[in-house]
């Protein structure tokens, strides 16, 4: 009884996490992932995150579907790590940073140091701004609950 009872959670988990619309498909199959060398000259978005998936291919389709709602073209993984599925069970989940950019972006590699620096100076600036952004919504936060 107890092995039935499991293996139904286990068919129904495998069933809801595979339930996506064809709008969504399509929605995020326009979104590239992409190296940092690869959104130099592109527009940072948002930082998002998919939700916990049983695989890591689950995962980055909520990734990118998280990131095509936002308007994003391109998307940059930067972390995996384990997150709770429900009561007992362990999956996956990813985070990125999403882009938009230009139609028909491409690179052009003519000094392959001087691209990964400018990569590695525009993720640097995307990441203060982001902190100055979270800082900044902090001390408002604070602001209202001292507020009088």
């Amino acid at each position: 009884m107890k092995i039935r009872y499991i293996a139904s959670i286990l068919a129904a988990s495998f069933a809801l996490n595979a339930c996506t619309s064809s709008e969504d498909i399509a929605l995020q199959a326009k979104v590239q992932t992409a190296l940092p060398i690869e959104i130099v000259g592109c527009e940072f978005i948002d930082n998002v995150d998919s939700t916990a998936r049983i695989t890591i291919q689950s995962a980055r389709f909520d990734l990118k579907l998280q990131a095509a709602k936002l308007g994003a073209t391109h998307l940059v993984e930067t972390h995996a790590y384990a997150a709770m599925l429900g009561f007992n069970d362990i999956g996956v989940a990813l985070s990125g940073r999403a882009y938009k950019c230009p139609l028909n972006h491409q690179i052009k590699v003519d000094n392959k140091e001087q691209l990964l620096k400018q990569a590695q100076d525009k993720l640097n600036n995307d990441a203060k701004e982001q902190m100055y952004l979270q800082d900044l919504k902090r001390r408002q936060f604070e602001n209202i609950l001292t507020y009088p």
